[in-house]
């Protein structure tokens, strides 16, 4: 549900009136994004349904329920909205994401992981929109790109076991280690995420792959990946003692 701010409190000070426009322009661009399906029946539709409703002002110190743009991070939820400001500065789209994915370091240290996988998906839209940079009339990214991304994915899967999501965690590690397979972080969490699920013989190939690759080189993460496959025998046979 969105409606406009009272007048008053739009005149107020052009700061406020900065932060309505942002969490306007936002707004649109998430209902813009929402991604669609296609059948022969209806044709094109979002994949999940968006409704505006309850249409009018707000009364004053009336909550509208969009959060508020983060004080500590510049750039627009969406690249399209943040030409003038990369252009302002003479950033390219991969220097906006760097900026924005260190704002969720920050957070995700602070212990906001929803927030800080806000910022890890924000930041992958600007390396993702690297295609259009000429359209933006902004710098193109560099080879890196490729580097951050891998970050940013990393990060995302980090988050998303924090927060409990398994089944996407494992996901995300995939997609990190389709493009580099020799990942121990990923392949370690990965193996932690199919644990939890309870696929243990997927877990046991990951902690192996990792320790194959590790090769005793990092003796911390070694031994870390040591106890994590003993801990997980332990388990497999727990379960295996409960079925029977």
């Amino acid at each position: 549900m969105i409606r406009r701010p009272p007048r008053s409190t739009l005149s107020s000070s052009s700061a406020a009136s900065d932060v309505y426009k942002r969490q306007g322009m936002d707004t649109v661009r998430r209902v813009e994004h929402v991604s669609c399906v296609r059948s022969e029946a209806i044709g094109e539709r979002p994949a999940v349904e968006v409704q505006i409703v309850d249409c009018g002002e707000l009364a004053v110190g009336e909550e509208d329920g969009v959060p508020e743009p983060d004080p500590n991070d510049q750039w627009s939820e969406y690249p399209e909205d943040a030409s003038r400001l990369l252009r302002w500065h003479g950033f390219s789209l991969e220097q906006a994401s760097d900026s924005i994915r260190a704002r969720g370091n920050q957070l995700f240290k602070q212990g906001h992981t929803e927030q800080a996988l806000g910022k890890y998906e924000k930041a992958l839209r600007y390396l993702e929109e690297e295609e259009d940079h000429e359209k933006l009339g902004v710098r193109a990214t560099t080879a890196g790109s490729l580097v951050s991304r891998i970050g940013c994915w990393s990060n995302r899967a980090q988050c998303l076991y924090r927060l409990g999501q398994y089944g996407q965690t494992v996901e995300q590690c995939t997609q990190v280690l389709l493009v580099d397979a020799r990942n121990v972080k990923m392949l370690f969490r990965r193996a932690c995420a199919h644990r939890e699920i309870g696929h243990f013989v997927d877990a046991a190939a990951d902690l192996e792959q990792a320790l194959h690759v590790c090769d005793g080189s990092d003796v911390a993460t070694h031994e870390q990946l040591r106890r994590l496959q003993t801990s997980l025998r332990k388990q497999r046979k727990e379960a295996e003692k409960e079925e029977d």
